[in-house]
């Protein structure tokens, strides 16, 4: 839990320092063909992936203290990580491909992916899991009283802002990332601490 939110707080940090993204309109095609996009893109996943790993742990340290709507809540998380993996996936390995055949790039300069129902649906789906996921299994961590409730605060928080970040704004999606790493990590300490026995 710690490595990964670590992870996903240095690549929402790095985001807006290192890729070309002005405050007026977003150039998709340039961004991805920063030198930067590869090895974010890939701290990103990397993140992602122990997070996926990680929920297991606490799961696990909590089962005793929660109730049904704590796996629920562990099920929805597990289903927005790993769409959240396909999308880096797509960023990763598809994006740029097309960001480099010129008679392509009209699919990113003019939305046409962003305007497509699926992808549409893809998209909204991945947002309302982080939601309905991080409110589940957020409310059983405050019930459980183990973990720092400035942990829980910051993860719903993150995940609101992260989720809203889809429609409004991408400093808002960062913001929302950098806020759900910071409450994945102090999430992380106590269970480290009850599986180590280390204080």
């Amino acid at each position: 839990m710690i490595g990964g939110a670590l992870l996903l707080v240095t690549y929402a940090g790095l985001f807006p320092l290192v890729l070309p993204i002005g405050h007026g309109q977003v150039d998709y095609v340039t961004i991805v063909a920063s030198p930067w996009w590869l090895p974010l893109t890939g701290i990103a996943m990397a993140g992602v992936l122990l997070l996926l790993v990680g929920l297991d742990s606490v799961y696990a340290t909590l089962r005793p203290m929660t109730g049904i709507s704590a796996w629920f809540g562990l099920l929805a998380l597990k289903i927005a990580l790993v769409l959240q993996a396909c999308k880096l996936t797509w960023q990763l390995l598809l994006d740029p491909v097309i960001a480099r055949q010129p008679a392509a790039q009209f699919l990113f300069r003019d939305a046409v992916f962003l305007t497509d129902t699926a992808i549409g649906a893809f998209r909204l789906c991945a947002a309302a899991t982080i939601v309905v996921g991080v409110a589940l299994f957020g409310a059983a961590l405050y019930r459980s009283r183990f973990v720092p409730r400035s942990a829980v605060a910051l993860l719903g928080l993150g995940a609101v802002a992260y989720a809203a970040g889809f429609l409004l704004s991408i400093d808002l999606a960062v913001g929302g990332i950098i806020t759900l790493g910071i409450g994945c990590a102090l999430l992380g300490h106590p269970i480290y601490t009850a599986l180590t026995g280390l204080g």
